[in-house]
């Protein structure tokens, strides 16, 4: 009878706390102050995981570190530097005190910051850099538990796992912590919890969930590349026989590890259980009054978030689109999910309306619709052009956004936080795109090239405002070009119904 009622009072106060926050967050994020300090696009964040530091880098080739635990942030605590070309992933180690950086230079950087603790002065160059990859780094991840273990995953092909107790004597040899794919990496994690398991995500596959125990070490110890689980991520359309397979550029794991929420480039941000490799649901957003068609991902390489918003169960993610908004869904719990999902057969897939989307499982003939979150908790404004990334604070109700401009943005429910004495009213208002005109690719081509004689020094004096406006115009301009080109079913991105994506990625290297 204890048992119960403790069960029971237990069950009582996570129902009270959810009502709690959902009236605190019941106008969503309407506040938010402008972080400033990149004179490019920011590309990457990355906040340790007690929630002091944010990590921000882009292609200003600077790493900006933000003090959330000032009383009113409004400029970085310092700018490590060192990288040499844009910068596209960043990580923190387990314990905070070692941040990574990686990006189109190849090399990973390692900056030891645990000076960072103390209010002691930090180093602003690198205390390490390696060159294991031969191509772009498109993620990193620390491991949960050790703080000297990280996975690099590369546009070369390599998924990397480092050691980085003793360099003079790792406990493998290059060739028995590499696992080459036969295609480009786009993003690599740990499960948050469980030490051997992590997933990946790459061009040709799409996302895998595999064991180190038998994706490195000796030939003779590996099996099938690591691999636990292919996920689906065929889609299906009705009244069109072709198929679509589209990139998966990101993805996410929630705190417990049970779900992954993939960033997926033509579609929607898809949700998966760990369990299950056929997707539960994907989240959308309709057309609004405003003019906003929105959420597109269709333009750039986007890194979404999952993240709890002061709930102890409730998942939120958030993405960032095209039309110049983040995006910000809570999860219904996996059951529910499971419940709404339908299952169709090859014979009643005939009976299907047109244009309706499913995920087919090759294997089996059998597809699956799965539920359309089609209304967003909120919409976050405030950018004047692409969003890129988002994080989710680890423990306040704030989300941090950034993309092709200079600015981040910090969103809030209420009108002072922890951090800041004072946020804006944020303007619900979003920049019209600039129209197409005949001589638009001569113009893209040449804000590309504008600035490409200048050094760095020459570069940063060049007019911030113009600078980032020649770029919004290209952006503007990238858009317009494709916007008669966003059916994933009539792109290269297809395959036929007999086509598999369950075969062997990977190469072993010589031991």
């Amino acid at each position: 009878m204890d048992t119960f009622m403790t069960s029971l009072s237990e069950s009582q106060l996570r129902r009270n706390q959810t009502h709690s926050i959902e009236r605190f967050l019941a106008n969503g994020l309407p506040y938010s102050r402008k972080l400033s300090a990149h004179r490019s696009c920011v590309n990457a964040l990355a906040f340790q995981s007690d929630g002091r530091f944010l990590a921000s880098a882009g292609d200003d080739l600077k790493v900006h570190l933000w003090d959330f635990h000032q009383e009113d942030l409004r400029e970085p605590l310092c700018a490590l530097r060192g990288p040499k070309a844009n910068v596209f992933t960043l990580a923190w180690s387990c314990t905070g005190r070692t941040l990574y950086t990686a990006g189109v230079d190849s090399r990973i950087l390692q900056h030891d910051l645990a000076s960072l603790d103390t209010g002691s002065s930090v180093s602003v160059v690198p205390d390490r850099i390696f060159n294991p990859h031969e191509d772009t780094v498109r993620a990193l991840s620390c491991h949960p538990y050790q703080h000297s273990v990280l996975l690099s995953a590369s546009d070369d092909g390599r998924i990397i796992l480092h050691d980085m107790r003793d360099p003079q004597q790792p406990p493998m040899t290059p060739a028995q912590r590499t696992m080459q794919l036969k295609t480009e990496n786009t993003d690599v994690k740990f499960h948050p919890l469980m030490e051997h398991i992590f997933a990946t995500s790459d061009a040709r596959t799409g996302l895998k969930l595999r064991d180190t125990r038998m994706a490195f070490g000796p030939a003779r110890n590996r099996s099938n590349s690591g691999e636990v689980m292919l996920f689906c991520r065929v889609l299906s359309k009705r009244g069109n026989a072709q198929l679509a397979r589209p990139e998966i550029s990101s993805f996410d794991f929630n705190p417990e590890g049970n779900r992954i929420v993939t960033t997926v480039l033509g579609f929607n941000p898809t949700i998966y259980a760990l369990d299950d490799p056929i997707p539960l649901g994907y989240c959308s957003s309709a057309a609004d009054v405003g003019g906003s068609s929105g959420y597109m991902n269709h333009t750039t390489i986007k890194h979404g978030s999952i993240g709890r918003m002061g709930s102890a169960n409730d998942d939120y993610f958030c993405a960032g689109s095209d039309d110049f908004r983040a995006y910000v869904w809570k999860l219904p719990s996996s059951q529910e999910l499971l419940d709404s999902r339908r299952e169709v057969s090859p014979a009643g897939w005939l009976d299907e309306a047109d244009g309706v989307i499913a995920f087919l499982d090759t294997s089996s003939g059998q597809r699956y619709v799965p539920t359309d979150l089609s209304s967003p908790f909120c919409r976050l404004t405030g950018h004047k052009t692409i969003v890129n990334c988002t994080i989710f604070h680890p423990h306040f109700y704030h989300v941090v956004t950034a993309g092709v401009e200079n600015s981040i943005l910090v969103h809030s429910p209420t009108p002072s936080g922890p951090f800041a004495a004072h946020f804006d009213v944020t303007p619900t208002d979003v920049r019209v795109r600039a129209p197409s005109r005949p001589d638009d690719i001569r113009e893209m081509m040449g804000a590309m090239l504008s600035d490409s004689h200048l050094t760095l020094g020459e570069q940063e004096s060049v007019e911030e405002d113009a600078a980032e406006a020649r770029i919004i115009q290209m952006f503007d301009i990238m858009l317009n070009q494709e916007e008669g080109d966003r059916d994933i079913f009539s792109r290269g991105d297809i395959g036929s119904d007999t086509s598999s994506d369950d075969e062997d990625d990977c190469t072993i290297p010589e031991d």
